[in-house]
């Protein structure tokens, strides 16, 4: 008798052993699916040193050349090799541009964002409420976030017409506007070669775009050849 008894309180003891060891595992198991899903629904970190996540406040870098009073110019010839440097910025003046060629053959941006929402390291950039008409013109880009023709800030207008724009490196756009910016292109050849480059392209703050005649190609992976946050006809 003692014997069974001590027989059923070892088995006792089993069971109880077993329940706490089920729930152990169980709670592990828990704990691991918790840890996990959190996992999953967090963000990724950001890689560090790409050069994304742009500032809220307007950085737009420097220029080769700052047109800041109202002038007719032709015939010129405009360079810029210089990181964060536009070959040609207009800043709040009433500017015409026939015959021009604009060159931005070197320099990369310090953070792609500042050159997509506000034209640093642009070929050519207005900005600050400029009027600019630009005709006859050859803008050509071949540096890594060397937008074309860029158009930032509400009251800057850029009409644009019988020009051509080439750009050849990522994250560079043929026309591009962003702030509440104007774009007004007539007639344009634009041909874009880079990733993430539409050849005509609206960013933060959109803004008006008019595009009348013209031939707009873009070959690059992930490139459309309207990009548009903003009010376009084309």
């Amino acid at each position: 008798m003692r014997r069974n008894k001590l027989i059923v309180l070892l088995s006792a003891i089993t069971i109880a052993t077993t329940l706490v060891a089920c729930q152990n595992t169980q709670a592990q198991t828990q704990e691991a699916a918790t840890s996990q899903i959190q996992a999953q629904q967090s963000p990724p970190a950001k890689p560090v040193g790409e050069g994304f996540g742009g500032s809220d406040q307007v950085t737009q870098g420097e220029a080769a050349t700052n047109l800041t009073t109202d002038v007719t110019v032709t015939g010129e010839t405009y360079e810029s090799t210089g990181d964060d440097e536009n070959a040609l910025r207009v800043t709040g003046a009433k500017v015409t541009l026939d015959g021009v060629t604009i060159n931005k053959t070197a320099g990369a941006t310090s953070n792609t964002e500042n050159g997509d929402f506000y034209g640093m390291n642009a070929g050519f950039l207005a900005t600050d409420g400029a009027t600019v008409t630009i005709k006859n013109a050859t803008v050509n880009t071949t540096a890594q976030n060397g937008n074309g023709v860029f158009s930032y800030g509400s009251g800057t207008t850029v009409n644009v017409s019988d020009t051509t724009i080439t750009t050849t490196k990522d994250n560079s756009g043929g026309i591009q506007t962003t702030g509440g910016a104007a774009m007004n292109a007539t007639n344009l050849t634009v041909n874009t070669a880079g990733n993430s480059s539409a050849a005509i392209r609206t960013d933060r703050g959109g803004g008006t775009v008019v595009v009348d005649k013209g031939t707009y190609t873009s070959t690059g992976y992930n490139s459309p050849a309207v990009y548009s946050t903003a009010n376009v006809t084309v």
